[in-house]
């Protein structure tokens, strides 16, 4: 399935270019909210043995460039390149260390736009590859996977520049112990594009 979103995204980002007038570049910033059902089965276990557990999420930051569509009037559409920086994410169980969780990726989304006034509301999907590193008493294990990520985005056009805000999520399958669980990063973040 994920494979099929990859390829629809990549067929999305050629396709579009038809229609292509301009190029952006943008950056984004915002705040992590990881689910990991690892993390929750190990919080549930420590949970029936009595030990207090602190979680804690990391701030977000993205870059994106690509290119932006327009359909008509109201109707644009815009295909983009991002690597996001996840930040880390702890979990510590009084007195028996701390596990963190370092995620970051690259995907290639589309997010089609309905624009009005100058304002927008756009729906984003897209496809790549994230990458994970554990730590937990001082060691390291890596996993990277496919991921797919949804959304929703609202900004306003002021010229050259893009002010924007919005919410997306990505999930993937992580391997651990032999066993795979699901993992979603939520991200609500802000940010600025600039047409060229």
């Amino acid at each position: 399935m994920k494979k099929v979103v990859l390829a629809t995204v990549l067929s999305s980002l050629i396709s579009v270019n038809a229609f292509a007038v301009d190029t952006f570049v943008g950056v984004s910033f915002g705040q992590t909210d990881m689910s990991n059902e690892w993390v929750d089965a190990a919080l549930d276990e420590l949970g029936k043995a009595n030990i207090a557990v602190s979680t804690e999420d990391d701030s977000a930051f993205a870059i994106q460039a690509g290119v932006n569509s327009y359909i008509n009037n109201f109707l644009e559409i815009q295909s983009y390149i991002e690597y996001k920086d996840f930040g880390t994410s702890k979990v510590t169980p009084i007195g028996h260390g701390t596990i963190s969780l370092d995620h970051s990726g690259v995907q290639a989304i589309v997010m089609p736009k309905i624009v009005f006034n100058g304002f927008y509301a756009g729906a984003k999907v897209g496809g790549g590859y994230l990458m994970q590193e554990m730590t937990a008493l001082d060691e390291s294990k890596s996993d990277s996977g496919m991921a797919i990520t949804t959304g929703l985005e609202f900004g306003y056009k002021f010229k050259k520049v893009i002010f924007k805000a919005g919410y997306d999520k990505t999930s993937y399958v992580q391997e651990t112990t032999g066993k795979d669980y699901d993992v979603d990063l939520g991200v609500t973040y802000a940010g600025i594009n600039y047409n060229f």
